[in-house]
C-alpha cells in the first residue's frame, strides 16, 4: 500500500509506504523531466497516469504524469489562476478543477474533456473558494466550501448545475472523500476534525460524527486505501497520520517542518527562542531546551489567524509577519497568541528596526520604506526605490 502526496511548500509529490512511513520514490523539481514545483492536488487515472496541479505562485499549471513518460502540461501555464484541486471521473476521460483561495467573488469550476481538450466552464463567481479537494462520485462533484462552512453536491446532469447542501455548519471544511462502502468522509481543517456523513439525513446541520480530532487549522486532505485505511495529512506539522478504527491515531511520516521561511531571534530573561514559518504555521525552537521544535500558530489559509506569512523579522518581543503573496504585514504578539496589527505592503519580503522606526522591502515596487509606530505604521516614506 503506497500513498501518494503533494507538497506544495516541500516542491515534492512524495510516494509513501504506508506501513513503514518510508518514502519510496520522489518526484520534485530537481529531478529531470518531472517538472513539479509547487505541488498541491492530485489524482489517479484508471491508466495510472497521475494528474496533478501546480499553482508556481498563483500562476497555475496542470501537469499529466505518466509512469514511463516526464509531466506534460494539459493547460497553458497561468491559465486559471488560482486553481488548486483536480479529480477525474471514474472513466478517466473528464477532469475537474476549481480556483481557490482568491478572497474575490470571482472563482470557478471547469471541466476539461481529455480526449478533445474541450473546457467547460461549470460554476462561477463563487467567493473565496470553488472548491478545494473535491471528489466526483455519480456524475456529481462532491466539494468543500470552507469560506462558507459547508459541503455541497454539484449535480452535473441538471443544466445550469442544481448546488445542494451535503452537510453544512462546519468551521472550515477543506477536503472530502468516499470510501469503498460509498461512505463520505469529511475534513474540517477550522475545527480540527474529521467527520463521517449520513447523506440520508434531513438536518444537515447534525449529519455527521466525529471519527477523529486534530488541533485546530492543522490538517489538509485525506485519502484512503485499497483496504479502505483513512490517512490525514498536515501542512503544519508536515506529516501523514492514519485513523485507526477506534479513533486513535498513528504517525507514519515524523512530524516536522514542511518548509523554514526566514528566521528570528529573541531573548527574554535569558531563555534564547528562534522562530521560522511558512503560510500555514509559525515554529518555535528553545535553544535553551537541546533546540527543541514546536509548532505555536497553525494557520489556514486566507482564513487566518496569521496573514500567510513568508517572512519574519523581530519588533521588540513581538514579531513582524511579512506575506508577499497576501500583501501585507503583521505585528505579532507572541505572549497573547493573536494579531496586533495588520497593514497593507506591496509584497513585503524583509523589515528591520532602525532608529525608533522599521524599515520594510516592498519587492513589487522595487523599493524600501520607512515607517513609524507613532502612526502605527501607515505613513510610507520612500528611503530607496531602484531606478526603471
Amino acid at each position: 500500500n503506497y500513498l501518494h502526496v503533494a507538497q506544495v511548500y516541500g516542491r515534492t509529490i512524495s510516494k509513501i509506504n504506508v506501513d513503514s512511513g518510508e518514502i519510496v520514490e520522489k518526484f520534485s523539481y530537481s529531478e529531470p523531466n518531472n517538472h513539479v514545483m509547487f505541488p498541491d492536488d492530485l489524482v489517479f487515472g484508471p491508466d495510472g497516469k497521475m494528474y496533478y496541479t501546480d499553482p508556481a505562485y498563483y500562476q497555475t499549471v496542470f501537469m499529466r504524469y505518466a509512469p514511463d513518460g516526464p509531466s506534460v502540461p494539459l493547460l497553458p501555464v497561468g491559465s486559471v489562476p488560482y486553481a488548486n484541486p483536480v479529480t477525474l471521473s471514474e472513466d478517466g476521460n473528464r477532469l475537474f478543477y476549481a480556483q481557490c483561495w482568491n478572497v474575490q467573488d470571482d472563482n470557478s469550476l471547469f471541466e476539461l474533456d481529455l480526449e478533445t481538450s474541450e473546457v467547460k466552464l461549470i460554476l462561477k463567481d463563487i467567493y473565496g473558494c470553488a472548491s478545494n479537494a473535491m471528489v466526483y462520485k455519480d456524475n456529481a462533484l462532491f466539494t468543500p466550501r470552507p469560506f462558507e462552512g459547508r459541503v455541497v453536491k454539484i449535480d452535473l446532469k441538471s443544466s445550469p448545475p442544481q448546488v445542494t447542501n451535503v452537510t453544512t455548519g462546519m468551521v472550515a471544511p477543506n477536503a472530502v472523500k468516499f470510501n469503498s462502502k460509498h461512505e463520505l468522509f469529511v475534513v474540517d481543517d477550522g475545527a480540527g476534525e474529521v467527520t463521517l456523513v449520513n447523506l440520508t439525513a434531513d438536518d444537515t446541520d447534525v449529519n455527521r460524527n466525529v471519527v477523529a480530532r486534530f488541533p485546530p487549522r492543522s490538517i489538509d486532505n485525506l485519502a484512503f486505501d485499497q483496504d479502505d485505511r483513512l490517512f490525514i495529512s498536515s501542512t503544519a506539522e508536515a506529516s501523514v497520520t492514519e485513523v485507526l478504527s477506534d479513533g486513535q491515531l498513528r504517525i507514519i511520516s515524523s512530524e516536522g517542518m514542511s518548509m523554514a521561511m526566514g528566521l528570528a531571534g529573541i531573548e527574554v530573561d535569558g531563555t534564547r527562542k528562534l522562530y521560522t514559518l511558512h503560510p500555514g504555521a509559525l515554529y518555535e525552537i528553545d535553544l535553551n531546551n537541546d533546540a527543541k521544535l514546536s509548532t505555536i500558530v497553525r494557520s489556514a489559509v486566507s482564513l487566518g489567524p496569521m496573514n500567510e506569512p513568508t517572512s519574519i523579522a523581530v519588533w521588540g518581543h513581538d514579531l513582524i509577519l511579512m506575506s508577499f503573496t497576501s500583501n501585507s504585514l503583521m505585528i505579532w504578539d507572541l505572549e497573547l497568541e493573536s494579531s496586533k496589527l495588520l497593514l497593507d505592503f506591496a509584497a513585503p519580503t524583509d523589515a528591520h528596526p532602525f532608529n525608533g522606526d522599521l524599515l520594510v522591502t516592498e519587492s513589487s515596487m522595487g523599493r524600501i520604506v520607512r515607517v513609524s509606530p507613532t502612526d502605527s505604521f501607515r505613513a510610507h516614506e520612500v528611503v530607496v526605490e531602484a531606478p526603471g
